[in-house]
């Protein structure tokens, strides 16, 4: 007889995915090397008989079987009881003679012992991340299904069937497991709770997605009633790695239809899989002609100067003309309920979006930088019971759920420092600034519109059921439409009496086009650094390094330029020396004379042979300002130079100065670069000179990433 051949194909597990309607620039799918565990978990039996069938049952087996008697015992009707004892009979509980049947007393007895009966054993299955070795936030009671591998090289590419009937098969990356592959660590009972606990916790989620996902589980089990197998199977987990427009950050999917995962995504970082980069440039929108390079920018230099407004202004265009459109498709609707009901979705979303604008150009005009720290150090209910009363003395009105716009999570309020646009936190510090203001626009909106905040509550729950693909649940008519979008266009006119609804940004391809430049410059990032290093700079460094590239890419007109590039690249720098001297960082306070450590120290590793030789940008560095880039403030960018010289081991400090013995003056050349801004400087930088001072620092920072 022939052996059957051994299929070494990848078992791949793929499950219904949610973010199919986000937008997104790029997507590669990608599959996730998973161990999976078979569990024996205790599951609550489900009830043989309801609680009136429970009740008879057991009174018959004690007292008369009469259906009279039984009906005086129970208030129940004579037919009422017939009925039931004729169900009884059916199934098999009770004998012709309306005796109770062993089956029956075998039930009743069941039911009285608290340790069986009720209880029953079924298999489960649990993931762990084959690289990581961490336990996944999922179990499922049903035998995973595993997809048709179409198509396999024997690496990493291949290509599988979502579903036996699919025509066309699915391209995805095997990231491979390595060693991992047959080392997998048997999870412990607690953590297989934990996994548990955390589903059911996401599981409310997933089911406002998608409802027919059941729970495989009732109530969390005993850890001793756990039972692990002692071997498991590798799998590959079906995940996405999505680029948004605009982006280049990297983002996948959990696979299970939750979302996305931070973790899956990082590790793709931190191993600079190759076919990142193909996403990104993947991401990009093809190179214009260079003969529209001129005639784009000044479009968008349009855009950019139409008014302080422009953003609010640009939303409501966009509701207007979507509208326009569901007006011509209300008058045909045959075959276009489906586009009626997106454009009015996103009607909603524009709407709410040109309120969170708006709110966030109001708190730019009155800050509110106080409150927003207190905020972000409070509870919710705290900051909920100081809002609300705020609110009320303001004149407005929070009937019902209203004032839960007010109860805003803490870290929110911090998220507001990278210039994050949400409504809530935005709305609670107008509010709060509102207060102290006697003449804030907040208040002359109260009194034109007290039950303003109800209609941003009423705002929000349209726009939740927009963006989660629930279009078709808003009700909304024309008539509403045009009557909710003049309600928002009153309000925001008497936030601000000098908005035009008039304005609008250019169009949005134009736009979207200038959207690309973020994802150029973290390209032109990536290839310079790595990817791995590029994603693991601090957020302020990070972004400084795109503004950077942003300023050098072409077509690049110096006189607009110039100035902002001389400020950004030492900024790079600047950031760059406060990265690296934040790894060596003292706790204790640092006091005494520590400029002429810093110098000594200089010359202690070879960038000069004497103080004296130093630049002078560095050596007129004032003490208190070095003091100050130790304790991790430095305020100016040769107090950061010297600050981590004092940090840095001497060791290192000759690494670097072995590498790159100019490096002193290259820094204190983008001081004198820089400048105090008080004169304007002697000659401008060409383009050919700003990318040559690009690369400059690129390659010191990716050196400085070597060393330290």
């Amino acid at each position: 007889m022939s052996r059957q051949p051994t299929d070494y194909r990848p078992k791949i597990i793929s499950f219904s995915d949610t973010t199919t309607t986000v937008s997104f620039a790029a997507r590669q799918d990608i599959l996730w090397p998973c161990h999976a565990w078979t569990l024996s978990i205790p599951h609550k039996k489900s009830r043989v008989l309801n609680v009136f069938e429970e009740l008879i049952l057991n009174l018959m087996a004690v007292s008369s079987t009469e259906a009279a008697h039984l009906a005086d015992l129970t208030c129940l009707e004579v037919e009422l009881v017939t009925f039931i004892q004729q169900r009884l009979h059916q199934l098999n509980l009770l004998d012709t003679c309306r005796q109770l049947t062993p089956r029956a007393h075998k039930l009743l007895a069941e039911q009285h012992d608290p340790h069986g009966g009720e209880v029953e054993y079924r298999v489960a299955w649990v993931l762990v991340d084959a690289l990581n070795g961490e336990l996944m936030e999922w179990i499922t009671t049903e035998q995973p299904v595993f997809r048709k591998v179409e198509h396999w090289d024997g690496g990493e590419n291949l290509r599988f069937l979502q579903r036996q009937t699919d025509k066309n098969a699915i391209h995805a990356i095997r990231i491979s497991p390595g060693g991992a592959a047959a080392h997998a660590e048997k999870p412990s009972v607690n953590q297989v709770l934990r996994a548990m606990r955390e589903f059911a916790r996401r599981h409310k989620d997933l089911r406002y997605l998608n409802p027919q996902v059941e729970l495989p589980f009732s109530s969390l089990p005993e850890a001793e009633a756990i039972q692990i197998s002692d071997s498991a199977e590798l799998v590959f987990l079906h995940c996405s790695a999505l680029i948004r427009k605009g982006s280049g950050n990297l983002i996948v999917t959990d696979g299970f239809g939750f979302g996305f995962n931070d973790a899956l995504a990082r590790y793709c970082v931190s191993q600079s899989m190759p076919w990142i980069t193909g996403l990104k440039k993947r991401a990009r929108v093809e190179r214009m002609p260079e003969q529209r390079a001129d005639h784009i920018r000044a479009a968008y230099t349009r855009a950019q100067s139409i008014g302080k407004y422009h953003q609010v202004a640009r939303r409501l265009a966009v509701a207007k003309s979507l509208i326009k459109r569901s007006e011509r498709l209300h008058a045909d609707p045959d075959g276009n309920e489906e586009r009626l009901m997106q454009n009015i979705g996103d009607t909603a979303i524009g709407l709410y979006e040109a309120f969170e604008w708006s709110l966030r150009i109001l708190l730019t005009q009155y800050p509110a930088d106080r409150w927003q720290k207190l905020f972000s150090m409070q509870r919710p209910v705290q900051n909920q019971s100081i809002l609300v009363g705020f609110a009320e003395d303001l004149g407005l009105n929070l009937p019902g759920s209203a004032a839960g716009m007010l109860r805003v999570k803490s870290g929110k309020f911090r998220t507001l420092h990278d210039n994050n646009v949400e409504l809530q936190p935005l709305l609670a510090l107008v509010i709060a600034a509102a207060h102290e203001r006697p003449r804030h626009p907040l208040r002359a909106l109260a009194r034109q519109e007290p039950d303003w905040i109800e209609f941003l509550l009423q705002s929000k729950m349209r726009r939740d059921q927009a963006m989660h693909g629930k279009s078709q649940m808003l009700r909304l008519d024309i008539e509403n439409l045009q009557a909710w979008l003049k309600r928002t266009e009153t309000a925001i006119l008497t936030l601000f009496p000098d908005f035009s609804p008039e304005e609008s940004a250019t169009d949005t391809a134009t736009s979207e086009d200038f959207n690309q430049q973020s994802l150029a410059a973290n390209l032109v990032l990536d290839d310079a650094l790595g990817i791995s290093v590029a994603h693991t700079l601090d957020k302020m460094l990070r972004d400084a390094l795109i503004r950077l590239i942003q300023l050098t890419t072409p077509p690049v007109d110096p006189l607009q330029t110039e100035a902002a590039f001389r400020t950004c690249i030492a900024t790079v720098m600047e950031l760059a020396l406060a990265h690296v001297g934040k790894g060596y960082r003292q706790t204790a306070l640092v006091q005494g004379e520590l400029k002429s450590v810093a110098l000594q120290r200089m010359v202690d590793a070879g960038f000069a042979s004497s103080v004296s030789e130093l630049p002078t940008p560095v050596v007129t560095v004032a003490n208190e300002k070095v003091q100050q880039a130790v304790l991790g403030s430095g305020p100016t960018l040769g107090a950061n130079l010297l600050g981590m010289f004092i940090l840095v081991p001497e060791k290192e400090l000759k690494a670097l100065c072995h590498r790159d013995g100019d490096f002193i003056h290259f820094v204190a050349s983008l001081v004198s670069l820089r400048g105090h801004g008080n004169e304007a400087p002697a000659s401008l930088l060409s383009a050919a000179e700003m990318d040559q001072l690009q690369q400059r620092v690129l390659t010191t920072l990716n050196l400085m990433m070597e060393i330290f």
